[in-house]
């Protein structure tokens, strides 16, 4: 495994887990690992949460502008959403749909101050 693989990275992580070949029960029998070094990290408890979310956090809204969450009105949906909440917003998961009221239920990704590509938002 790449040393300078990025926890922040999880495509890349991902890739690289991939990798790995599977080994049978039989052969795991032939290793040896008692003879091993492991390297172990110690974080701070602050930093911990930034961590294991990557900087991210989700939000969940009922959202009335159905008609936005098509794929070509994409970024469309996401400046009225950031105006709207003041939140750096990544993504959209749409959790449902309800056509009689015109309402999507949605979950929103948005970077936290934790996250490296963290920008504040615009004050307007």
């Amino acid at each position: 495994m790449d040393p300078t693989l990025s926890l922040s990275d999880p495509l890349s992580f991902a890739e690289e887990v991939a990798r790995f070949e599977p080994i049978s029960l039989k052969e795991m029998d032939s290793v040896s690992l008692l003879n091993r070094v492991d390297t172990k990290h110690v974080v701070p408890a602050e930093k911990l949460a930034a961590l294991l979310t990557r900087g991210e956090a989700k939000l969940s809204i009922v959202y009335e502008k159905i008609e936005l969450l098509h794929s070509s009105r994409r970024e469309e949906m996401l400046a009225d959403l950031r105006s709207r909440t003041g939140l750096d917003i990544v993504r959209v998961e749409v959790n449902e749909l309800c056509f009689l009221r015109d309402t999507a239920s949605i979950t929103v990704v948005h970077r936290t101050p934790a996250h490296p590509d963290y920008r504040e938002p615009a004050q307007g």
